[in-house]
């Protein structure tokens, strides 16, 4: 019986362990699902790019989710290729994706793909180290809160300041340091508004650790300029102890400082000229392929070339462009004894984003003090200037605005640099001398900023963008009657053909304050003039027409002091207003306010003095005479070189030491050009009156005529023997010229 049970047990087990192998045998025989890639992740440039990638798979119908159903990146499989396209990734931040793939059966697989963005691959970039200030101190200061600490708190809004009664000069600033291994340059930021302070002449001295006494480093002239200035130190200060400026002249008498910075060079990861031809990296070298791109080590210049070789972005209008050196407007005011033309010469068609970085790239600068100005639409012409060097420049905005190149020299001869806006955003400008006229619809529709520069020969424009798309239907009409507007006015004041030709343009600027109003480097002009600032078919019924902005030009151009002494600041200036009127056919405001009585009355038989009145009175009267002597001797004896002269006299003259010996001198200039005895005339028009008495012409100061100086001026004038003119020409007016010839 038990031999029975075991024979049937061994069967039983025997059959199980067939069945066993039966069953396996099937499992063999049927192939598993599977979808694989060669990576669980992939990482994508900034730039959208579409990349191809091998499967590995034994089934169809592949498709492709993602579970946080973004956008910016598409899939789609075939024949065992998984083809992936990106966007451009526009965003501050990196941006992920997981994505899941599903064929046939249960085979899935998932992976993440990785977008960097602009904002990642600055980060790989080295930028130099700003070195840390231990404290410091000032020879002289306002009060605490403009001490030397606020140089070196990271804050542009706050400012040192010496006393304000100008004394103490020269005025001595140390910073001092500890634990620092080297110092390769200084960058000195002034005040962000006003000028008063900004250095002029100083001297930098040194000290280190195994050279504590102060050794003169060297002297130098940051000029009263508002731009960022840079001092290097060829060879690394090795362990600084303290660095000490003594200044020896400042704007306006005073000693400011917004911050004063320090820095030390970090080497360079990558030479940029493997790969591009100049430092603006804005060209790639010949022998340059995608090969060779993929092994460039830092992603930002890998994209920088990518950009290049794929012509992805168009950088050869705006975003790449030379630009040239101007002459400093300061040197030439000085020269002609005007004021300040533009400092806003090149305009770069590119606004930077608050907050954002600002790349640059640039060639060319060397040892140059170049900079960049984001103007502040809300602040005339204020804004925030930062220093440029060759190669890689990041820069972090602290205002949207647009961006202008500070490449002021003493001479203007210095050769171009060359920069490359690799971020900010083109908004573009008009400039008449390389666009046509059919270009100026194209450039003003593609523009975004609340602002657009219109650049012409003599005149520069910066007015809202929607009121340039209101009112100005062709920009280069426009701009060619303000550039006519500006070089006749220079052509009156005779700066033509005597070397002294303004190399810098006239800046005329939209502000949201004020209403129009002349100011160093610029006119302004308030928004709600821009209807007729912009419409180059003003209506000649309205007052201000062209008017305005002649008055406002007009006072930059104002010789000083020859004619603009005291009682004259809102009065010669019109001589420009008048001349422009006239030669652009609308009728002047002496013609509309019967000003020409008004002054014979008052000058001629009351007996007044011609300056006898303040600058709220009626400033037109005092222009008569001297628009008068335009109208006879120009206009009646055609020597239309007689105010050209005028003005050329005045600049080559010493300027004279009283504002009335300035009016005495102005009467003996105009019979020497003349070649007439115009002693009777000046009688006639209050300037060989005696006077003596306070003039309020925006600050109050004493004018002085005496008899001796009125006799003194009628004898130099006799003894040229001059004629006299032929007509009394007192009563002249603008419609009475064929009267008088």
């Amino acid at each position: 019986m038990k031999k029975t049970f075991e024979f049937i047990l061994s069967i039983i087990i025997l059959f199980g362990l067939c069945m066993g192998l039966i069953a396996c045998s099937d499992d063999d025989n049927v192939t598993k699902s599977y979808i694989e890639l060669a990576e669980h992740s992939y990482t994508f440039p900034i730039k959208g790019e579409t990349r191809i990638l091998d499967v590995n798979t034994n089934v169809q119908n592949i498709t492709a989710t993602s579970p946080s159903q973004a956008d910016w990146a598409t899939f789609s499989y075939a024949n065992g290729k998984l083809t992936i396209a990106t966007e451009d990734n526009n965003t501050d931040q990196d941006r992920k994706m997981t994505v899941r793939l599903k064929g046939g059966g249960d085979a899935t697989t998932t992976f993440e793909i990785t977008q960097y963005s602009f904002a990642s691959s600055i980060n790989q970039l080295g930028n130099d180290t700003k070195l840390t200030v231990k404290n410091g101190t000032a020879s002289s200061q306002q009060s605490d809160d403009s001490g030397i600490n606020e140089t070196f708190d990271g804050d542009m809004t706050t400012m040192y300041h010496s006393k304000w009664d100008k004394t103490g000069l020269p005025i001595t600033l140390t910073y001092n340091f500890e634990n620092i291994s080297t110092m390769d340059y200084i960058l000195y930021k002034p005040r962000v508004t006003g000028v008063n302070g900004n250095f002029k002449e100083f001297d930098l001295f040194v000290s280190t650790e195994s050279n504590p006494e102060f050794v003169k480093h060297g002297s130098y002239d940051f000029k009263g300029t508002s731009s960022v200035s840079r001092i290097n130190f060829t060879t690394s200060i090795e362990k600084p102890k303290s660095i000490r400026f003594v200044i020896n002249s400042g704007e306006g008498g005073f000693v400011s400082c917004a911050e004063m910075e320090f820095y030390q060079k970090v080497p360079a990861e990558f030479d940029l000229l493997t790969v591009f031809t100049d430092r603006s990296c804005s060209e790639l070298k010949a022998e340059m392929n995608r090969s060779k791109i993929d092994e460039v080590p830092l992603e930002f210049y890998r994209n920088l070339a990518l950009d290049i070789l794929e012509n992805r972005i168009d950088r050869k209008e705006f975003r790449v462009q030379e630009y040239k050196s101007w002459i400093h407007p300061d040197i030439q005011a000085a020269a002609n004894k005007t004021a300040k033309y533009s400092l806003r010469d090149n305009p770069t068609g590119i606004y930077a984003q608050k907050g954002k970085d600002l790349i640059i790239m640039a060639e060319g600068i060397e040892s140059k003090n170049v900079n960049i100005i984001i103007s502040n639409p809300q602040v005339a012409m204020g804004g925030s200037s930062y220093f440029l060097q060759d190669g890689l420049n990041i820069i972090k905005a602290d205002l949207d605005g647009l961006v202008y190149v500070l490449y002021q020299t003493d001479t203007g001869t210095e050769p171009a640099v060359k920069l490359n806006f690799v971020s900010g955003i083109v908004n573009g400008y008009f400039d008449s001398q390389k666009h046509k006229k059919e270009d100026w619809a194209t450039l003003l529709n593609k523009a975004t900023f609340l602002m657009f520069d219109l650049v012409g020969k003599y005149a520069h424009m910066t007015f809202q963008t929607e009121a340039y798309r209101q009112y100005t239907p062709d920009g280069l009409a426009l701009i060619n009657k303000y550039d006519d507007l500006v070089r006749l006015q220079q052509e009156f004041m005779g700066v033509f053909g005597t070397n002294r030709e303004f190399k810098n343009r006239m800046y005329l600027l939209g502000v949201p304050n004020s209403y129009m109003y002349a100011g160093s480097y610029h006119t302004g002009y308030n928004f709600t003039t821009q209807s007729m600032i912009l419409n180059v078919n003003q209506d000649p019924a309205n007052f201000d027409s062209w008017w305005g902005p002649a008055h406002e030009i007009g006072h930059i151009n104002q010789t000083r002091p020859g004619l603009k002494w005291i009682g004259m600041g809102e009065v010669t200036n019109n001589i420009f207003s008048q001349f422009i009127v006239e030669q652009f056919g609308v009728e002047t405001r002496l013609s509309r306010k019967n000003s020409y009585a008004d002054a014979y009355q008052r000058f001629a038989i009351d007996g007044e003095p011609h300056n006898a009145r303040n600058v709220e009175d009626d400033v037109l009267v005092k222009l008569v005479p001297f628009w008068q002597l335009k109208l006879y001797i120009h206009n009646v004896l055609g020597k239309n070189d007689f105010y050209p002269k005028v003005f050329e006299t005045i600049r080559n003259n010493p300027n004279p030491e009283t504002d009335g010996q300035c009016q005495i001198e102005f009467v003996k200039i105009c019979s020497d050009v003349a070649q007439l005895d115009l002693t009777d005339f000046f009688e006639k028009s209050g300037f060989l009156t005696p006077i003596d008495m306070n003039i309020d012409d925006y600050g109050v100061v004493r004018f002085t005529v005496t008899p001796k100086m009125i006799d003194d001026c009628k004898k130099y004038i006799a003894e040229k023997k001059y004629p006299k003119p032929t007509k009394d020409f007192s009563r002249i007016t603008d419609k009475t010229i064929n009267d008088f010839k």
